[in-house]
């Protein structure tokens, strides 16, 4: 299932991380930006932002409750994301952390930015991908149909098919919405995370 998933390039949990991160770091780079500590700018982040916001809330009950250093925990947390970017993000962090709030205010920054930017190549991409995907629903809605009354009309009188009834029945109703069907779960699957 995990090798399906990965082929159809499905992130379960780690795409529903990715999909607010940018705007958490955002709002961490702002809140060092104006003096708050590097603690209490996560405890900013960790409601508001989805399963980014769980993370780091994890992070911080590591470092408060569980005994572990707050790189330790931001460690922990960037491992048991599922997400190499979020990984990435959370390895920034510490690094962030390591160098004090007004540098690491702007590193915060730039990986939020450098985030949305990908996000929004993503999003490119896949609207491309999605016009031909709408295309060929389109065809298999509109146009297969069609071709198929013609099909049985012209090709029961002129080529002498013999299609029976029951045979057209079970193409028209249950062939072609299983194709469409299919397409559109196909459809659904390659989205990415965050235009869901």
């Amino acid at each position: 299932m995990a090798d399906l998933m990965e082929r159809l390039h499905i992130k379960p949990r780690g795409g529903e991380m990715e999909k607010e991160m940018p705007f958490a770091l955002m709002q961490l780079s702002v809140d060092l930006g104006i003096g708050k500590s590097f603690d209490g700018s996560l405890r900013g982040i960790a409601k508001g932002y989805g399963k980014f916001s769980e993370l780091a809330g994890n992070a911080l009950a590591w470092a408060d409750e569980g005994g572990m250093t707050m790189e330790q925990a931001l460690l922990k947390a960037g491992r048991e994301s599922g997400s190499a970017r979020v990984e990435r993000a959370f390895a920034q962090l510490i690094s962030a952390y390591r160098q004090g709030n007004k540098s690491a205010s702007s590193i915060i920054r730039k990986i939020g930015r450098e985030q949305l930017a990908s996000q929004r190549g993503e999003a490119r991409e896949f609207g491309a991908k999605l016009s031909l995907m709408s295309l060929i629903v389109v065809v298999f809605s509109a146009v297969v149909p069609a071709m198929l009354q013609s099909l049985v009309s012209l090709g029961s009188m002129v080529l002498s098919m013999g299609m029976q009834p029951i045979d057209v029945l079970l193409l028209a109703n249950a062939g072609i919405p299983l194709v469409n069907a299919m397409l559109l779960f196909g459809i659904r699957a390659r989205t990415p995370a965050f235009m869901r």
